[in-house]
């Protein structure tokens, strides 16, 4: 997509003809929305030594698979003849941008890798019902976002899987997404000083406040991490980044990122995923949304 296309789509004309695709015009319009998918930091550091393209085919494939995955959960708000409410859609466009490099931590003021994606979603959707295009709403799929980034990261593992790393499930260590079997957690967090200060501030509050509920103190880390986000350094060319990354890697780390591939990861059983999710969803909630417990594929009551 070339940026005046992408300037069209922001602004609701047809990228090609120009067309104005949107009827009723605000000061206020919405342009877009932002769907950021991030790689687990085991990956990223695994992508830093090998520059194993392979790897970041299966991470923006994996992105584009959960993008697909999500669509049918576009909508629009209907308000005619006294309805108030989203009705489906089904269907959106997006754009897509790969960027590698984190928020400057405090100690470096260097941002540090992290592979990510942004997806522009344009607010854009057709109404098959009433046969034009209008504003899209995105609330289901943010309101799903511990449904889809899961699914997300399960199929990225399984890519990886199929190139030859192990995979390793470790959430009592706080890893986001999956490990990768043979880089130690200690290789992690040494890269990763942003999260290390917002789960010590996060722990420090939680013990001061007495928090243990777990969404809460999810929210907690999200609003700290939105709190310490500096902005990115514009004046760092790529080439300066991606030599500083590297020196940060010790000859030792290097030997142990190489040394990855091959080394047997834990194969969970069907059963065992299926025991581990019963008791996930169901801590500290009676009831769950229907979508999160049936098998992908399976038809829930408001899809029959």
């Amino acid at each position: 997509m070339q940026k005046e296309q992408f300037d069209r789509l922001a602004e609701g004309y047809h990228p090609i003809t120009g067309e104005d695709l949107v009827l009723r015009r605000n000061e206020n319009r919405r342009s877009a929305n932002d769907i950021t998918i991030s790689a687990p930091k085991p990956f990223s550091l695994l992508y830093l030594e090998t520059k194993d393209d392979r790897l970041l085919k299966a991470f923006v494939e994996t992105c584009d698979w959960i993008m697909d995955q999500m669509e049918p959960d576009a909508a629009t708000r209907v308000r005619a003849g006294g309805a108030d409410h989203d009705r489906k859609t089904g269907n959106w466009g997006y754009a897509g941008w790969l960027q590698f490099d984190s928020r400057p931590d405090d100690r470096t003021h260097m941002p540090v890798i992290q592979i990510h994606r942004h997806h522009t979603v344009f607010n854009l959707t057709k109404d098959q019902e009433a046969d034009r295009i209008t504003a899209l709403q995105i609330g289901k799929v943010k309101e799903n976002a511990d449904f889809w980034m899961p699914l997300f990261h399960n199929e990225l593992a399984r890519r990886v899987r199929e190139l030859g790393y192990g995979i390793t499930r470790e959430p009592e260590t706080g890893i986001v997404g999956f490990g990768i079997a043979g880089i130690p957690r200690d290789l992690i967090d040494r890269n990763s000083p942003r999260r290390q200060t917002i789960m010590e501030a996060k722990e420090r509050i939680a013990e001061q406040e007495g928090i243990t509920d777990p969404e809460r103190l999810r929210r907690l880390q999200a609003e700290l991490g939105r709190l310490t986000r500096k902005h990115k350094q514009k004046d760092v060319s790529r080439e300066e980044l991606w030599s500083f990354w590297e020196r940060q890697l010790s000859r030792a780390d290097r030997a142990i990122l190489r040394s990855a591939k091959g080394k047997k990861g834990r194969v969970v059983t069907d059963a065992e995923a299926a025991e581990y999710a019963i008791g996930h969803l169901f801590y500290q909630k009676p009831v769950v949304a229907e979508k999160k417990l049936l098998p992908r594929g399976c038809a829930t009551a408001s899809d029959r």
